[in-house]
């Protein structure tokens, strides 16, 4: 319905136009006295002007148009197509271009952490903070404060409902609704990584004290230390979410990655597996492949393991033998952090010479390199579990958010 004073512009811009078309002057003089217009001057008729009227309708023809052709588009975008419906081909898409940068941390970025679900991930720093960032809008949702020193690494658990964080000050913390619900000790030095594994109820952690240990979640107690598996700083560590077998790798200084089969039922009867070699400088990150790949137990690729190392190397193994199964030589400086795609297909990585790098298994050779992906060093990088996202962080103290095409 339209107000009185919108009854009254109609009425006006009919007039007008009637006025401006002789064979309506009989029409015009009737809706005038209907509408109680007084009648125009002599000079007013005709009106060469384009009529108020006859612009809003062209104006309306327009719009009408574009709208149209608007709806075209959109019923194109919405048109079912094969490879978006289907998980494996859209689990298939790299990263292309940065959507956003983020910005807040005062130090170099050490690590990020996706949260499985919600668009969310978590950012640890050398500024000591942890913080959580909305991955739409790009803005810190909350920053958590307890470590004391520099934040060397943070995760998800398997649903998202808590975080993990180690710390050069020596502490595990778990963190739940942005609270620090538990702090855990027992390393004796700076702590380098700390990951969920069990299924998300125990924790391994690992230490410049030369230490491999497994927590009990629940509760925060350690159940085992191993302090012989390693002889130098112990680096980085990756577990395979319990895929077939309870597998938990970690790398050192010593150039060795060790693989321990971990007993969920009794963490103290845990057992180191294999002893790999072929680094020839400390190892930095390790991966396995996403656990969201459980459903494909039967696909050779479940059985991988990848590392990075400062020798700029990227190198595959088999988990379950030890084997070497490629090594992907492409990065001109250290290689800072690693993961499998979740088709199998691919490794990303990225390093020291500011690059991301897509790597082709099957063809053994670098698909893609995302040249100065930052403008210092890229050391570490995480992609979302459902979501089209790639995470990448540097020196620089930012964040890019990477679309997945």
């Amino acid at each position: 319905m339209l107000t009185e004073k919108q009854q009254n512009d109609l009425h006006a811009s009919i007039y007008e136009y009637m006025l401006s078309t002789p064979k309506f002057e009989t029409a015009a003089k009737a809706f005038a006295s209907d509408c109680g217009f007084p009648p125009p001057p002599p000079s007013q008729q005709p009106n060469p002007a384009i009529p108020l009227l006859e612009k809003k309708w062209v104006s309306i023809a327009r719009l009408s148009k574009k709208v149209m052709d608007l709806e075209k588009q959109l019923a194109t975008l919405r048109k079912p197509d094969a490879s978006e419906n289907n998980p494996d081909t859209n689990s298939r898409r790299l990263p292309t271009t940065v959507t956003k940068t983020l910005k807040g941390h005062r130090s170099p970025i050490t690590s990020v952490a996706l949260h499985p679900v919600y668009s969310q991930h978590a950012s640890s720093s050398e500024d000591g903070s942890i913080k959580l960032w909305d991955l739409d809008s790009g803005c810190v949702e909350d920053t958590l404060k307890g470590h004391t020193n520099v934040v060397n690494y943070v995760e998800f658990n398997g649903d998202g409902t808590k975080l993990v964080s180690c710390s050069v000050d020596m502490s595990i913390k778990l963190w739940e609704k942005g609270k620090c619900v538990r702090t855990l000790r027992g390393h004796d030095h700076n702590i380098s990584s700390v990951k969920f594994c069990g299924g998300g109820s125990s924790l391994v952690s690992v230490s410049r004290d030369k230490t491999v240990r497994f927590w009990d979640a629940s509760t925060g107690y350690c159940q085992h230390t191993n302090p012989i598996a390693h002889s130098e700083w112990v680096r980085c560590v990756a577990s395979n979410g319990g895929v077939d077998q309870n597998l938990v790798a970690t790398g050192s200084n010593d150039h060795t990655i060790c693989i321990f089969k971990l007993n969920d039922h009794d963490l103290k009867k845990t057992n180191l597996a294999l002893t790999l070699t072929g680094h020839e400088h400390h190892i930095e990150d390790l991966a396995f492949p996403p656990s969201s790949n459980s459903d494909k137990k039967k696909l050779a690729g479940m059985d991988w393991l990848v590392s990075g190392s400062r020798d700029k190397t990227v190198k595959l193994w088999s988990a379950s033998n030890g084997t070497l199964l490629h090594t992907f030589s492409e990065f001109q400086n250290w290689v800072r952090g690693v993961l499998i795609h979740p088709s199998l297909k691919y490794i990303i990585a990225c390093g020291d010479d500011k690059s991301i790098r897509i790597l082709d298994v099957e063809n053994k050779r670098c698909l893609k390199s995302i040249e100065e992906a930052h403008g210092h060093f890229v050391s570490c990088i995480g992609m979302h579990k459902s979501l089209p996202l790639l995470v990448s962080g540097s020196a620089d103290a930012t964040m890019n958010v990477f679309a997945l095409r």
